[in-house]
């Protein structure tokens, strides 16, 4: 019991400074997005498991992280559409790239995609039968 809390602890800390970095550099340079989502994804399921084993430790404590997360995917988009009005501002280019935002946007379509699943099964009952 006790060392789920140390882990619930240090998986808390290990973003800070991910997090503290990404707002004095202003860049998402080497941060993925979709590995961002997936541990979004990790961290509502570790939740839904908890509670139903039942193991507070479990699903209390991935709710911190889990938050923690949506603000990173949140500071990355942020900076992310910042640095590309900047780089759109300061550039006249005659050939068209693909836009960053529509990239960004399939992850995330993706990501609630796949909550909304999670959810409607949860919901009907489908992870009591299988549990």
């Amino acid at each position: 019991y006790v060392f789920a809390w140390i882990a619930n602890i240090l998986v808390f800390t290990y973003k800070l400074p991910q997090m503290y970095t990404l707002y004095k550099v202003k860049k998402t340079t080497g941060l993925s997005l979709f590995s961002l989502c997936i541990q979004l994804v990790s961290y509502t399921l570790y939740i839904i498991h908890g509670v139903f084993v039942d193991d507070t430790s479990l699903s209390i404590g991935m709710i911190p992280p889990l938050c923690q997360n949506l603000v990173l995917i949140s500071m990355y988009l942020y900076y992310k559409h910042i640095n590309t009005v900047k780089e759109q501002t300061n550039e006249d280019e005659a050939e068209e790239k693909p836009e960053t935002s529509e990239i960004v946007d399939m992850h995330l379509v993706s990501v609630v995609t796949l909550m909304a699943l999670l959810t409607t099964l949860w919901q009907s009952g489908f992870f009591s039968n299988v549990c």
